[in-house]
């Protein structure tokens, strides 16, 4: 053996041990790897072989290695299976990733990895009238109270009269009024709608304004004059939510209440669970989880220390609360309350993030929850929210601003760069109905984009800004691009599709789809809007949006100024704009109105034909007689434009090979075939060689 292969020879020998001995798994691209499965134990080593228990155990095998210093990912894989958490998961920067290194939470492949705050109730017995019932003896002890009980993946309702199913699921108010000292706060139903409902402590009284929700203890009841007395403090609000005679409401949380399936009420006196099997349920098996906590997960930086590279990928976080505030909940907008010492407050929220720096939730989804789904708030950046869902939330989905008002007049604290994207946010509002989708501002630099938002009481996306500039600027860079909203204002009667308020710089409203904004059965009056820009709102540009079937405005401006802003090439309706015809549906357009697409090249066939089916209302006159049906390109004179249009009552084609005015083909009917109020059927046709337009079937050029 010569003298380099002898070291070789030594070099294994020695490296072969080390190689044993690594402190932790590595996978094969050098990535530190925990594992932790429901089957696992804490006492384990975090191998795949043997993992942990828990994700905090994984956390603080985490913490060690950070605490060394990174010098590689991590990685801790959950496998699939329940994690009922012990209390709120809580990242600080002992958990941060680095500039270089990240930090991953992860479910395996292929599994589906549910991080729970609520624990499951067993021991159902039958009762009657449908009614099953359970002790719980720690609600009895004053330990435990929950207000959100979720049965088989799905919100069971708190008992409530009128029923939320019924064909008028609101009572009326019939007279409001207020003691001089404002210590008594009365409430007026029709006769016969107050009864001495037992724990009337526990009653609340949930009062629908146009845009908010009041909810508040009941004090006293007197059953002969029908009058609800609310529970002290008084809290000023708005003067246009101030409750007023004719106002809808309900009444929620009492036993009497509890009269259909899918119902449940608590009595926190006796610890009575009691609950109505919705059809096809059987409480021996049901999976019935109610909240043990209001928050999932927190992660809490500094400035000087914001936790880094930190990702969240495959997981569902659910199953939390939301407390009632001490108040009552006295709605100011978008799941924020007032409060008696003159302040604002949001819920209570699952997630929530602060100087947080370029982490993500990815493929995730956040459900079943009492307040609010996620807060990206103060010094958040460079965040993403990509590919996740968000349903059944109790009152906003996701919101990006900081997380109390007086930290919302301080633009150091505002999130900036901020990605929500590729998301489904359905079902929020379903306790607090003034919950939007997606709540911004004042931020920096948000992109909300590629979403698909539906099913809401209230608005799909609302932007924020201040009537007045802060000192240190505004809100500016808002993207607000290519998302779905649709079915959203089923409740309240004030909003949008998309919302802006307030004063906001460098903002875009773009290719956005907006439809199906109908009639709410709160019948105060309409500002049902696909896209409302309210109080001193400027600056925006506004394209390529399509909004039809909206009860209000397409596109409405309240004290705003539309001269600031640039719209163009939208296409706006109101209400009923996609016209049905026999068995066909078809676009209605005003004059200088279309559709956008950007450019693919499947656009650009060598051969091609194209159709389409047209019904004037009028014939085109004036100096410019001809109306474009469709239209590649800029004008005939651009290379690879070719366009179907209409002259008067002529049909006619262009097509451009090689660009200019020289290489502009045209081919034009002369018999005038085209008359109002009638489907005509018009083609152009290009085989490579020539040229060719129809009308109804026949060759006119």
């Amino acid at each position: 053996m010569n003298r380099s292969n002898r070291e070789k020879s030594i070099l294994l020998t020695l490296a072969l041990p080390l190689a044993v001995v690594l402190p932790f798994p590595v996978d094969a691209r050098g990535d530190i790897m925990f594992h932790v499965a429901v089957t696992g134990n804490d006492s384990h080593e975090g191998t795949e072989q043997t993992p942990f228990a828990t994700i905090e155990r994984a956390q603080q095998a985490v913490r060690e290695k950070v605490s060394n210093g990174l010098s590689a990912n991590v990685k801790v894989r959950i496998h699939g299976g329940v994690y009922e958490l012990s209390r709120p998961l809580v990242f600080t920067p002992q958990d941060s990733g680095t500039e270089q290194f990240s930090v991953t939470y992860e479910a395996v492949e292929g599994e589906t990895v549910l991080v729970s705050a609520g624990s499951r109730i067993t021991g159902w017995t039958e009762g009657t009238g449908g009614v099953w019932t359970v002790e719980l003896p720690e609600v009895k002890e004053g330990k435990w109270y929950f207000r959100n009980l979720f049965v088989n993946d799905c919100r069971a309702i708190r008992a409530r009269t009128p029923n939320q199913n019924d064909k008028t699921p609101y009572l009326r108010l019939t007279g409001t009024s207020l003691s001089p000292d404002k210590q008594t706060w009365a409430m007026t139903l029709a006769a016969g709608q107050v009864a001495p409902w037992k724990n009337l402590a526990d009653v609340e009284l949930v009062i629908v304004g146009p845009w908010e929700i009041h909810r508040k203890l009941i004090q006293s009841v007197n059953p002969p004059t029908a009058t609800l007395v609310l529970k002290p403090p008084y809290v000023s609000c708005d003067q246009r939510l101030v409750p007023k005679p004719g106002w809808f409401c309900y009444l929620e949380n009492a036993r009497a209440f509890l009269d259909q399936p899918g119902e449940w009420y608590l009595d926190r006196a006796s610890g009575t669970l009691s609950y109505w099997p919705r059809p096809g349920e059987d409480m021996r098996q049901a999976r019935v989880i109610a909240p043990r906590f209001t928050s999932l997960m927190t992660i809490v930086g500094t400035a000087k220390h914001p936790v880094k590279n930190l990702h969240f990928v495959g997981l569902t976080f659910a199953h939390t609360d939301a407390a009632l505030p001490p108040d009552g909940y006295i709605g100011h907008g978008q799941g924020h309350t007032e409060t008696s010492q003159g302040t604002r407050h949001q819920l209570d929220t699952a997630i929530r993030w602060e100087f947080a720096h370029s982490c993500s939730i990815e493929d995730g989804t956040i459900a079943h929850i009492g307040g609010n789904g996620l807060n990206i708030a103060n010094q958040c950046r460079s965040n993403t929210i990509q590919r996740c869902q968000f349903y059944d939330i109790g009152a906003n989905g996701v919101l990006v601003k900081s997380r109390n008002t007086t930290d919302s007049q301080i633009p150091a604290n505002w999130p900036e760069s901020i990605k929500i994207q590729n998301c489904m946010i359905r079902d929020c509002g379903s306790v607090y109905h003034s919950g939007v989708g997606v709540l911004a501002g004042p931020a920096r630099n948000i992109r909300i984009a590629h979403n698909l938002i539906y099913d809401l009481p209230h608005m799909g996306i609302s932007i924020n800004g201040p009537p007045k500039p802060f000192p240190g600027g505004v809100g500016s860079g808002y993207d607000i691009a290519y998302n779905h909203i649709h079915d959203v204002q089923k409740v309240l009667v004030d909003g949008a599709g998309v919302y802006v308020v307030g004063i906001q710089s460098n903002g875009v409203v773009r290719n956005n789809v907006i439809h199906n904004l109908n009639k709410s059965p709160i019948s105060y009056y309409n500002e049902l809007n696909g896209i409302y820009f309210d109080d001193y709102s400027t600056g925006y540009r506004v394209e390529s949006n399509i909004v039809y079937n909206v009860a209000g405005k397409p596109l409405q401006f309240v004290r705003s100024k539309p001269e600031s802003f640039v719209i163009q090439n939208n296409f706006w309706y109101g209400v009923d704009r996609f016209e049905k015809h026999a068995a066909q549906i078809a676009l209605s357009f005003a004059t200088n109105y279309f559709l956008d697409f950007p450019h693919q090249a499947s656009l650009e066939p060598p051969q091609f034909t194209l159709t389409a089916q047209v019904n004037l209302t009028n014939i085109p006159s004036g100096q410019d007689p001809s109306a474009w049906i469709a239209s590649k390109n800029v004008n005939e004179l651009t290379d690879g434009h070719y366009a179907l249009l209409i002259s008067r009552n002529n049909v006619g084609a262009y097509l451009n090979i090689g660009g200019g005015r020289e290489n502009c083909y045209a081919a034009w009917s002369h018999s005038g075939p085209l008359t109002t109020n009638v489907w005509h059927l018009l083609t152009m046709t290009y085989n490579g060689a020539e040229l060719k337009v129809y009308c109804d079937g026949k060759l006119h050029a």
